[in-house]
């Protein structure tokens, strides 16, 4: 895609963002009516949420859209409920902007974060918006059967996904250096609710009954989770920064990647490789970030990224074709090709 394309496509999502994002403010109305607070609410989200936001929450669209494949009769008449829950919006901006403040990041879709817009105020930007997303579903369902449901996955997401953010936070040493850990860290901080939250709120906001499904469809998301990580991780790295729109900061912030956890396991058998990884990974002088780059290079984890990709989307090819609601597969496809070419 071309630089008008892209362009073209970013005003297309900040208006998309900026309709999901009225149920909120609306239901924050209830509490102020200060304009000038409410205003600064809507830009922290829309200046937050990136692009895979308004991929991600297709989930819930995809269940009310023109073919409606799960729409019920028991909730026939309430498939606008689903334009009404826009919390999804906040509560990812919300987690965004925390992020970055942890992160010390600079840029966010090559614009200044917000807190370095705004300062430590952000913190409580962050705060914000999550208690207001996941207040949401609990105004504006009514009497919808899965209410419930709906607002537990809410709160769920938020801890499931603050726990995550804990982990990260934890710089990467010998000692916690391992692919456990980094599952772990993966699902929780992204996989839970980039993925399997918008996916299961879709689902229950279409009354949709789980059970029989939801172990297997809980597992492709959080290999989607995996995968979506992974490619963040290359991209972080190797990715233009032109076109990322974001700063490389992994190595310099000690975070635990899967560019890390490859070049550590190829060089298990070269104690030279791994001083150079240590004595140089979560250091701030742009020499040592680019002794350890140096290194990726060597290494040729541009390659060995190529490979796990191609594993990767043959693997969730498989599983998405093997899943027992086939209504979901062409949604799940779409997914995949977005991870695959962004």
């Amino acid at each position: 895609m071309d630089a008008h394309g892209r362009i073209a496509l970013d005003l297309c999502a900040v208006q998309l963002r900026k309709k999901m994002n009225q149920p909120l403010l609306t239901a924050l109305r209830r509490f102020t009516n200060n304009q000038q607070l409410l205003a600064s609410i809507a830009n922290a989200i829309v200046r937050t949420n990136f692009w895979w936001q308004r991929d991600s929450w297709t989930a819930v669209d995809w269940c009310f859209g023109s073919e409606r494949p799960f729409v019920r009769p028991c909730i026939s008449g309430k498939e606008g409920q689903h334009h009404r829950l826009g919390g999804g919006n906040g509560l990812h901006a919300g987690f965004l902007i925390q992020d970055d403040i942890m992160d010390n990041a600079s840029t966010r879709r090559g614009k200044p974060c917000w807190y370095r817009q705004v300062g430590l105020s952000g913190i409580n930007d962050g705060v914000l918006l999550q208690s207001a997303a996941s207040w949401l579903p609990s105004v504006v369902l009514d009497d919808h059967p899965q209410k419930n449901a709906i607002v537990s996955s809410f709160v769920e997401a938020t801890m499931i996904t603050s726990l995550g953010q804990k982990l990260d936070m934890e710089k990467a040493r010998p000692e916690t250096c391992s692919w456990d850990r980094y599952r772990e860290l993966v699902t929780n901080k992204t996989a839970h609710y980039s993925f399997w939250f918008p996916m299961k709120v879709g689902l229950l906001l279409a009354d949709v009954q789980l059970e029989e499904v939801e172990i297997e469809l809980k597992n492709i998301c959080y290999e989607f989770g995996f995968y979506f990580q992974a490619k963040d991780d290359y991209l972080n790295c190797f990715g233009d920064e032109s076109v990322t729109k974001k700063h490389s900061s992994d190595i310099a912030c000690g975070k635990l990647t899967w560019l890390l956890l490859t070049a550590v396991d190829m060089s298990k058998s070269d104690d030279d490789q791994l001083k150079i990884i240590w004595q140089n990974y979560a250091q701030f002088e742009q020499r040592m970030t680019k002794e350890v780059r140096s290194l990726y290079e060597q290494l040729d984890l541009r390659g060995k990224f190529r490979l796990f990709e191609q594993a990767a989307v043959q693997n969730l090819s498989t599983l998405i074709n093997r899943l027992k609601m086939p209504q979901l597969c062409p949604l799940l496809f779409e997914m995949l090709h977005l991870i695959k070419n962004q």
